[in-house]
């Protein structure tokens, strides 16, 4: 294809060099836009024209598909924060549902075992030291029971995990509510299995025992003691 150079410049054709019309721009352009030697400025502008639409249309159609997918996005995004604030929603409700009507048949499975409940969602806690600073630790169990002359705190779980003692949570609040508490002992009640579990926490329930033990030794001599001065006494009196 053959070139003129507009501004002064040159035209090469067929190895010789022509001297081309001045024009605005100085820019080339393809021999067949310029009418043989002489530049038509209106095929140059219609050139000029459809390239700049053609560009514009271009760009006009990849923003506005860029547009469509940041809307798209945007859509996935704001309903997969919906769905996952519904689905939290919809967990905790079924899991408060689920522990109430655990807790009210636990009720029924300690009277079957034979514990009598004390009371129900009972508040206690205990105090802990850090440094000589004290921390006030505040809990609530679910039953307070009692039998044979001893003290249970009754922890009620439900769900898949919670009412094993595999369960490390479990079992750090059990022996933190033994010792808070103040109670012979604590029981797991387990509602998805519908049982009662006496739980001994080692070393803890033997010294317990071992401190009722020596309690009792105690107060035994003094109690024959006065059984024999009261048995005495009536001797005297009969006499």
């Amino acid at each position: 294809m053959e070139y003129v150079r507009v501004g002064g410049a040159v035209t090469v054709s067929q190895g010789a060099v022509k001297q081309a019309p001045t024009s605005e721009g100085g820019a080339c352009f393809p021999h067949n836009l310029c009418g043989g030697s002489a530049i038509n400025l209106r095929r140059v502008r219609r050139f000029c024209f459809a390239f700049i639409v053609e560009t514009e249309a271009l760009s006009h159609g990849l923003w506005v598909a860029l547009a469509a997918c940041a809307s798209i996005a945007a859509v996935v995004q704001t309903a997969r924060l919906t769905w996952t604030q519904l689905l939290r929603s919809w967990t905790a409700r079924t899991r408060a549902a689920r522990a109430t009507a655990g807790e009210v048949l636990a009720e029924t499975l300690v009277r079957r075992a034979g514990y009598e409940i004390l009371g129900r969602q009972v508040e206690g806690g205990w105090t802990v030291h850090a440094n000589g600073e004290p921390l006030d630790v505040d809990l609530r169990a679910d039953l307070i029971v009692s039998r044979k002359g001893r003290r249970y705190v009754a922890e009620v779980k439900t769900g898949r995990v919670a009412p094993s003692l595999d369960c490390a949570a479990t079992r750090r609040q059990l022996l933190e509510y033994r010792v808070a508490f103040g109670v012979d002992g604590v029981l797991l009640v387990d509602a998805e299995e519908k049982r009662v579990i006496k739980v001994e926490l080692g070393s803890l329930d033997v010294a317990a025992d071992q401190a009722r033990a020596r309690a009792t030794s105690s107060w035994l001599p003094v109690f024959a003691v006065g059984m024999f001065v009261g048995a005495l006494l009536m001797f005297i009196g009969h006499h």
